[in-house]
């Protein structure tokens, strides 16, 4: 399932907007107990918030790696690799898929 807040940072409030969006609270310092349900809001319990907030950070890492290795890749055009994967091909050397290695080295999928 993709989370439509992949690319918000997870806590409390995301959490409580996602679980229920017509929740009306107040909350400090994203600690549990210093939420204040107000205007007859149900209380959502701190164990369902725990859970969605992790899931969420999951989604949320999920982004975050895809993000930076798009970045890293975009850096050069479709142009200048194929122009290194030619020159590979032509002098035997594998300077695009040590580039290519090396970003994904640097921002390895989440498990």
């Amino acid at each position: 399932m993709i989370d439509n807040n992949a690319d918000i940072k997870p806590d409390y409030t995301v959490a409580i907007n996602a679980l229920n969006p017509e929740a009306q609270f107040k909350i400090e310092n994203n600690d549990y107990d210093s939420i204040e349900w107000l205007n007859g809001t149900s209380a959502i319990s701190k164990s369902d918030l725990d859970t969605k907030v992790a899931s969420m950070t999951t989604a949320y890492n999920a982004a975050q790696y895809r993000t930076k290795r798009k970045d890293k890749f975009m850096k050069k055009s479709v142009r200048e690799q194929l122009d290194m994967q030619y020159h590979d091909a032509v002098n035997g050397t594998s300077t695009w898929k040590d580039w290519v290695k090396s970003i994904k080295d640097a921002h390895p999928k989440p498990e």
